[in-house]
């Protein structure tokens, strides 16, 4: 896996950032990049803003879970960064889009590697 992809990920995600229960775009991106990755494995289910992943393993004797926030705060950006939040008075002041990040790493691998457990993501 290229680092360099998860970078511009979390970035993207930096740029989006939405009010709990209305990460309607933060949702989007996600299902559009899992929509990349899906193969006869992989269930996908969203539930309000929500998505829940499911990648079935080969041989599962346990359920392995992963949860990320992909919510932002209502906080004026004043970092100057050139991936600084597009929406007004929102910013990912605590970390919820690197974690979100991750998720969608370690959901690559287990797709890329399937491994012998289920993992479910949320």
């Amino acid at each position: 896996m290229a680092v360099s992809k998860f970078v511009q990920i979390r970035r993207d995600l930096h740029k989006i950032p939405e009010i709990g229960f209305k990460e309607w775009k933060t949702q989007q991106y996600i299902l559009d990049y899992i929509g990349t990755l899906s193969n006869e494995y992989v269930e996908v289910k969203v539930w309000k803003t929500g998505v829940i992943v499911k990648v079935n393993g080969k041989n599962p004797e346990k359920i392995i879970g992963y949860r990320a926030d992909i919510d932002g705060l209502p906080i004026t950006e004043e970092t100057g960064y050139e991936f600084a939040s597009i929406h007004e008075g929102m910013m990912h002041a605590c970390g919820h889009d690197l974690h979100t990040t991750i998720g969608l790493g370690l959901l690559t691998a287990a797709v890329t590697e399937r491994i012998d457990d289920d993992l479910v993501f949320l």
